[in-house]
């Protein structure tokens, strides 16, 4: 997936990430711990794009902190509860995270678009997150292959990292819409994106 995404270009990290720094660190209930022992087998921070490997400026201001973005693999047991264990995730790493997770060969992508908190701006907000259904790589649709060629490095933009990021987002909420309406449909034009959201 990572090959398809381009990413092979990036420095590949690899940097296995203790499921313990989760129960240890974050915000987890019994139940969020069981989600973890069950359904995850592994997590990996797979690469960084930031200014350094990438050619691409951050992205600061009141409300946004995009300085880089992390890419993470998750090797699942069970293919269930996606949605759950990308709250957890996204819910205890600050930072702009694109989630792909893997079962069997198959793989689905999340993202979750994250603010500053207004009340402590050393924690973020998740704004709005996305997630694509399952994908598999040796049969792929044609909705499938033209997301995925839309999201891969060099279709995104280089503005700065939250323009980056955000497209991505709004790549995976397009193709929820289209596996609902039919045809993938690439939309650039933030009006169209914006009207289709309502």
């Amino acid at each position: 997936m990572f090959e398809l995404l381009g990413l092979d270009k990036v420095k590949y990290l690899g940097r296995k990430l203790d499921k313990k720094m989760f129960y240890d660190n974050g915000d987890l209930s019994k139940e969020d711990k069981k989600i973890f022992i069950d359904y995850i087998d592994r997590i990996e921070m797979s690469y960084i794009l930031n200014s350094s490997t990438l050619n691409i400026a951050p992205f600061v201001n009141d409300e946004y902190y995009y300085e880089a973005i992390a890419y993470l693999k998750v090797k699942l047991k069970q293919q269930d509860k996606v949605d759950k264990i990308s709250k957890i995730i996204n819910n205890n790493i600050p930072n702009p995270l694109v989630i792909i997770y893997e079962f069997d060969k198959e793989y689905c992508i999340s993202t979750a678009i994250k603010r500053l908190s207004k009340t402590d701006k050393n924690k973020t907000v998740v704004e709005e997150s996305n997630i694509t259904n399952w994908l598999n790589i040796n049969n792929l649709s044609e909705n499938d292959k033209k997301f995925i060629d839309s999201i891969s490095l060099r279709k995104l933009p280089y503005t700065n990292l939250f323009d980056f990021y955000k497209t991505i987002n709004d790549k995976i909420y397009i193709l929820k819409m289209s596996n609902k309406l039919g045809e993938y449909e690439d939309i650039s034009d933030k009006k169209t994106l914006e009207e289709s959201r309502r």
